[in-house]
């Protein structure tokens, strides 16, 4: 077991605890947050959080199943177009038999909603939007995420629904309440929350270009919408909720080195055990120790630097040099890490177990950015067509009367491109992750399979049927 050790030890050259905390002490002068104490800084706790209320409204909802379809997943027909809900024959909803339901029956059951959904609209109003504080990042963590999902796809379907029956006036509200809803931290500390806001945002979205297929919309509603999404920017939730996630682990890490796990601690459980059961008892803690003695700290570090390396990539792509990204999806720290095994052979034991993918987490939160910068672009279009009876000869024109700043493709890190019409329509469109304009073709590559992502280029959908 000594001769192990030995060989263990020199094979892994361990890092000492001090160069960790050097580590996080050059990160910290960087301006990194890496305690909970940094994290929560001009956070106050508040005793009245907007998702105590979705969670006491959720389950209050009528049963039914409710079909909030994401337009930029599962584009409907053909590559580049999508389906208009609110137009089709059909609500999106149905019993929880499965019976398909006509579109009274979908009132009846919006009437019976009415109450829980109009407490949570008021609580997104009024409430805090900030996530549950605790006294460490392990104590932060949110409530049930499938009842902040429900949440927002009721609200999906009940745009639906107002757009149906010509109220555009409550699908605007609704849709406000959507954005609302991706506002609303869970937890200042994991990706939990993150990912939590980032869907959210995809429902959001897709029910705005439902909305956006509406006719008759005025200046000021569509300002209103729009106004929504500026603050909704996914890049910067993503790091926030990267470093969150950091702050975690870091957490964690400190929780291993002050565990003590006794090699002995079933001793005198049973008296009739065998040598062979005593020793499978013994090896799991006899690895974790070795693994303690010559590679924790190392691991650490590892996976420190793993999380650094997706912030820097995600401001990278906030910067203008996505090129970063494309490195970042074939060189992520996740790649390098292998089939899982068990310590004390496996000097990443813990990172195994505890870091993401990081590789298409990041490319997730480029994607969701992207869909965000199409949906304000296009807004501001209809806004310009809509007092200027045209749309605009290029996206240059919308600044400043109708976007505070220019929109970007995150994909390129420069304009989304964009072509007008002969009769008033107009084609948007994101290079796509290939970062190859195609010329806004979105017809997937021989051997893709159809969606918004796997096309030469993602083009804003044109209403299908």
């Amino acid at each position: 077991m000594v001769l192990l050790v030995l060989v263990l030890a020199i094979q892994f050259r361990k890092p000492r605890e001090t160069d960790v905390q050097k580590y996080l002490a050059r990160l910290r002068a960087q301006g990194e947050k890496v305690t909970f104490q940094e994290l929560i800084r001009g956070i106050a706790p508040d005793s009245s959080l907007a998702h105590d209320f979705i969670l006491t409204n959720v389950p209050r909802l009528p049963s039914c199943n409710l079909d909030a379809k994401i337009i930029f997943d599962d584009p409907y027909g053909r590559p580049g177009q999508a389906g208009v809900d609110w137009r089709s024959p059909r609500p999106p909803m149905t019993s929880t038999s499965g019976e398909i339901l006509t579109w009274d029956q979908f009132n009846e059951i919006m009437l019976q909603a009415q109450g829980p959904l109009g407490e949570i609209r008021e609580s997104l109003k009024t409430a805090s939007l900030a996530g549950k504080v605790g006294t460490n990042a392990m104590d932060s963590m949110p409530g049930s995420i499938s009842a902040f999902r429900n949440s927002a796809r009721w609200f999906n379907v009940k745009v639906t629904g107002e757009l149906h029956q010509g109220r555009p006036a409550e699908a605007l509200a609704d849709i406000e309440t959507l954005a609302a809803l991706a506002k609303v931290n869970l937890s200042p500390a994991n990706l939990l929350s993150t990912a939590w806001r980032m869907g959210a945002s995809k429902i959001a979205l897709s029910a705005t270009w439902e909305a956006l297929q509406f006719p008759g919309w005025s200046d000021t509603q569509l300002e209103q919408m729009q106004e929504a999404w500026e603050p909704l920017d996914q890049l910067t939730i993503a790091e926030a909720g990267i470093g969150g996630e950091r702050v975690l682990g870091i957490e964690y890490w400190d929780l291993l080195r002050r565990s003590s796990i006794s090699p002995l601690a079933n001793r005198g459980k049973t008296a009739t055990r065998t040598w062979r059961e005593l020793v499978k008892e013994w090896t799991p803690d006899a690895g974790y120790r070795i693994y303690k003695m010559t590679s924790l700290n190392q691991d650490e570090l590892f996976y420190l630097a793993g999380f650094q390396e997706a912030i820097d990539t995600i401001r990278a792509v906030k910067g203008g040099r996505p090129q970063v990204l494309q490195n970042f999806k074939t060189n992520a720290p996740d790649q390098k890490l292998g089939p899982p095994s068990g310590p004390p052979f496996n000097r990443y034991y813990f990172s195994n177990l505890l870091m993401p993918k990081l590789s298409g987490l990041v490319q997730h939160m480029a994607q969701s950015e992207t869909v965000r910068q199409m949906t304000l672009t296009a807004i501001a279009i209809r806004r310009y067509q809509l007092r200027h009876g045209i749309p605009p000869a290029d996206l240059t024109m919308l600044c400043p009367e109708f976007l505070s700043q220019p929109t970007y493709d995150p994909m390129s890190g420069k304009p989304l491109r964009y072509r007008p019409g002969t009769n008033g329509d107009w084609l948007l469109y994101s290079i796509g992750e290939d970062g190859v304009d195609d010329g806004g073709d979105p017809t997937p590559r021989k051997g893709a399979t159809a969606g918004f992502w796997t096309g030469r280029d993602a083009v804003w959908p044109r209403a299908g049927e």
